[in-house]
């Protein structure tokens, strides 16, 4: 995700540095604070999720990933498992 954000939004001078060592990235993926989804970078910024249960049969992936839902009390946390399928060309 970091090497896609660099190579579509940093200057020439910011990739090379990242490309010599990730360590020295402008703008390092973080995962937030319940372990389901990554940042990376700031105006614009990407956000990914992690999937499991990835299945590509024919032309359609299908996958799986958790959110947190809203609830009334925000101590008590609850996951949802979502389930998406895309169609993809081959």
């Amino acid at each position: 995700m970091e090497q896609l954000y660099v190579d579509r939004f940093c200057s020439i001078r910011a990739q090379l540095v990242y490309k010599k060592s990730r360590k020295y990235a402008l703008c390092p993926s973080t995962i937030d604070r319940y372990g389901l989804g990554v940042h990376c970078g700031h105006d614009p910024g990407f956000v990914g999720i992690y999937a499991r249960k990835i299945l590509l049969m024919g032309d359609v992936l299908e996958y799986e990933y958790r959110i947190v839902a809203v609830t009334d009390n925000p101590r008590h946390l609850v996951f949802e498992t979502k389930r998406e399928s895309l169609t993809v060309n081959l």
